[in-house]
Order: C-alpha cells, then sequence, then structure tokens
C-alpha cells in the first residue's frame, strides 16, 4: 500500500481543506484526528467498564467523561478553526488532566491508568509544536509530581474499585498504552516514508537540474570556443591584406620604386600606411582578446629584469607622451627586480596601461610609475596619472570589454580599444591582479600586482 493510499484510510475528511495542501502537513493532521479519535473512544470504554465495576460513581468520574467528550470534540474544532497549534496544545493538557483524575480515584500512584502516560512524549514529539511540547511535558511532570507528593505524605488514595478489578483496569490500562503507541509509531513510519520519497525526487529534480546545467555550461563553451574560432579566421583573413596594403603605402610614401610626381599621393599613402597599422593593431587586440576568453593563449615564462622592462615600455610611448606635452617619470629600484613572467605578453601590458594613461591625461599632466614590493613580498607596478580627463570610476569600465559592460554605463565606455581588458586579463592569466583608483577626480592610479611566486631572488 503507497503513501497516499494510507493517508486516504485517515480521516481527512475533518482536516480543513486548506491544510491538505501540503501531502506531508496533510498526513501528519490525520492522524493528529485519528489519535484524538482513537484515545476518545478507548476511553469512553473504559469509562464505561468503570461504570458497571465501580462500588460508587462520584463527580470524579464525571469529570473524567466530561474531559473524554472535549477530547473527541477536538477534531471537530481543528475542522471549524484550523487552529492546529493551539488545539494540540489544549489536547495535551486534556489527556494529563484525565490520566490524574483516573489514576487519583482508582489506584494512586499504583493505578494501572499510569501506563497509558507513556504515549504522552511521543504524542508531545510526534504532534506538538515547540510551545505545545513544553506545556505537555510540564503537564505531565505535574501530574506525576502531584501523586509522588501525596504518596510521601501519607495520602490515603480513594478506591473506588473493588480489588479483583484492579487487575482487568491494569490490563485495559496497557492495552490503551499499546493501541496508543502502535498508531502513533505508524504514523512516524508512514510520515518517514513520505519524507524519504520527498526527498528523493528532490535528490532527482536537483541531479537533472545540475545535468542540465553541466549541458548548457558545456554548449555555452563550446558556442563561445566556436564563435572565437569563427573571428579568429576572419582577423587572419585580414591581416593577409591589410599587411599587403601597409607594405604598399610604405612603398608609395618612401618612394621606393621610383618618385611620386605629385606630394597628394604621398601623403594619401603615409594615411593609408597609418591607418593600415590602428587597423592591425585593432585586429591584434582582438585575436589575443578572443585567445584569452577560448583558453587558447599560453605564456611563455622566462626569468627578466622587471626594472629594465618598464624602462623600455617608458622609452616606447616617449613619443605619444611627448605629442601630448606628458612628462613621464619612473622610480625604479637600484638593485633591480627579477621576476618569472612571459616577456611579450608583460611588455604588452605595460605598454597598454603606459599609453592609455599618456592619453588620457591633459596636456601638461604626469604619470608617474613606481616599482617596488609589497610587505607580501609581491611585484607591484604603480602607476599614477595626476591631470587625468577621466575619473576612476569610467577608468574602471575601460578594464572590461564592450560586452561586460552594462547597458546604462555603456555611454561611459572610453572609446580606447581593448588594450586595458587585455591587459587586465593577461596579469589574471599571470596570476596577478590589476586595479584602477584614485584619490581625487583628477589623479587615476593603476595599480598592476604579481605574486610573490613570480618573483625570483639572487
Amino acid at each position: 500500500m503507497t503513501v497516499i493510499a494510507k493517508m486516504n484510510d485517515q480521516p481527512t475528511a475533518l482536516v480543513p481543506p486548506h491544510l491538505r495542501i501540503d501531502q506531508r502537513r496533510g498526513q501528519l493532521y490525520g492522524w493528529f484526528v485519528s489519535c484524538h479519535l482513537v484515545v476518545g473512544l478507548l476511553a469512553l470504554g473504559l469509562a464505561g467498564w468503570v461504570y458497571q465495576a465501580a462500588t460508587q460513581i462520584t463527580p470524579a468520574y464525571w469529570l473524567f467523561l466530561a474531559l473524554t467528550t472535549s477530547l473527541i470534540l477536538q477534531p471537530v474544532l481543528f475542522r471549524l478553526t484550523g487552529a492546529y497549534n493551539l488545539l494540540s496544545t489544549i489536547s495535551i493538557v486534556i489527556v494529563n488532566a484525565m490520566i490524574l483524575v483516573a489514576a487519583y480515584n482508582y489506584g494512586g500512584y499504583l493505578s494501572p491508568v499510569l501506563p497509558v502516560s507513556i504515549a504522552i512524549p511521543l504524542f508531545c514529539l510526534f504532534f506538538l509544536p515547540t510551545l505545545g511540547q513544553v506545556v505537555g511535558l510540564a503537564a505531565l511532570a505535574i501530574c506525576y509530581g502531584a501523586l509522588i507528593v501525596l504518596y510521601v505524605d501519607g495520602h490515603a488514595f480513594p478506591q473506588y474499585l473493588p480489588p479483583e478489578k484492579l487487575s482487568g483496569l491494569f490490563l485495559a490500562g496497557i492495552i490503551v498504552a499499546t493501541v496508543l503507541v502502535t498508531v502513533m509509531a505508524r504514523g512516524y513510519l508512514d510520515l518517514y516514508a513520505l519524507s524519504r520519497d520527498r526527498l528523493r525526487r528532490e535528490v532527482e529534480r536537483h541531479r537533472d537540474t545540475a545535468d542540465s546545467l553541466v549541458e548548457a555550461r558545456n554548449l555555452a563553451e563550446q558556442t563561445t570556443k566556436s564563435k572565437g574560432q569563427s573571428i579568429a579566421a576572419v582577423c587572419d583573413e585580414i591581416r593577409m591584406p591589410l599587411n599587403a596594403i601597409i607594405g604598399f603605402a610604405q612603398i608609395i610614401s618612401r618612394e621606393l620604386m621610383g618618385k611620386v610626381s605629385d606630394d597628394r599621393y604621398r601623403s594619401c599613402a603615409s594615411d593609408i600606411e597609418s591607418s593600415g597599422r590602428h587597423l592591425l593593431g585593432v585586429v591584434d587586440e582582438v585575436l589575443d582578446l578572443v585567445r584569452l576568453e577560448t583558453g587558447d593563449l599560453e605564456l611563455i615564462d622566462d626569468d627578466f629584469e622587471m626594472s629594465a622592462m618598464v624602462s623600455r615600455c617608458s622609452e616606447t610611448v616617449a613619443s605619444l607622451a611627448q605629442a601630448r606635452n606628458v612628462s613621464i617619470e619612473c622610480d625604479l629600484p637600484n638593485g633591480g627586480m627579477m621576476v618569472r613572467v612571459d616577456q611579450g605578453r608583460m611588455r604588452q601590458v605595460i605598454v597598454a596601461l603606459l599609453s592609455n594613461c599618456t592619453t588620457l591625461v591633459g596636456g601638461g599632466g604626469r604619470v608617474k610609475v613606481q616599482l617596488s614590493k609589497t610587505a607580501a613580498n609581491e611585484a607591484m607596478l604603480l602607476i599614477r596619472a595626476t591631470g587625468s580627463t577621466v575619473s576612476p570610476e569610467r577608468m574602471a569600465l575601460a578594464l572590461e570589454p564592450y560586452d561586460d559592460v552594462p547597458s546604462d554605463h555603456a555611454s561611459e565606455r572610453l572609446g580606447i580599444g581593448y588594450g586595458l581588458p587585455i591587459a587586465r586579463r593577461l596579469v589574471e592569466l599571470h596570476g596577478g591582479k590589476l586595479e584602477v583608483g584614485g584619490p581625487k577626480p583628477d589623479e587615476a592610479h593603476i595599480i598592476l600586482t604579481l605574486p610573490a611566486e613570480r618573483l625570483r631572488h639572487g
């Protein structure tokens, strides 16, 4: 029999419809109703037997009967109100009161009714919220405490059953306790099976989701790689005729194959060469970015002197700085600094940083380069661009490829190509990091940090 079939066997008609939506909670409420009906009917049967066997019917008997009736009515109130927490707490107090009344009047601390109390802790843990558990267990402790105090005080418990009937009452108590424990154990097992099935379904659902995510990731990686390969192929196709165009423009502008009669032709050829070299640089940047995104770019590491590399890079951009009336100052360590990097790629990074800073600094500005070691023994290259016409916030956007810049910031994206995004990714490929900041709106800082394992000593 399945869990759902077992649920249908419960008196779920007394469970409010809005509480049956969740299968597990609906089953719990069904067992709650079942226990009330079972306990109530057993208590009524016990009361009928006592009525026949007792030597005297006292007000305590009618109190027990009233408590039993109120217990049976709890499922009806639950159906009308849905107040599960309140009614379940009241129910456990009623059951404790029934046990106390029956035990006091029919045997005291030796009453055969006391075995029924073994079901109370199970009832508390199974059905009740935290507050109800505290109330139920406290009521049980009070019940036992009252009987113990009366016994220690020498109180004579009234006995309204003939001694020969006590064995029957004891047997009835054992039966009631057994039935209650069995009912609740059955509920525990069904709820455990339901929870296990739900957990299994959740695990399967998450496994399917994980498989779908892996498949989607693989597809995205394959798509990215295919796109990168297509772009790389297009760039390679562009490079071949572009090199030819640059070469022919050089021949014309330098008059290698004879004089050019009109100077305008020579000027046009120079413009073609300049534009071609710029376009070739853009193509090379796109190729580098594609290789970085697809993971096809590999570093060729070797030991190099970092100070000398920075000095040569500053000389490379000196003509650009002079044209823009920007001064470049280098503060390099005297003893040098040996690092293990890909020299070509690191040179590409430093030139990109210096040239972009020089471009973004207005006339009369200054670019200062400092090379040092951090407290963590990392190599740090700090470039200060004083007189920058671009805020550090906009400068940070320049580190992102065009596709990574949020649409609401697209208008702030600097038109300086892919040089800085490529530089950042090349630094990250070396295990380092590239950061942009600045204490003032007109002063931008670019900090290149290489990890300690990239430094060489001695």
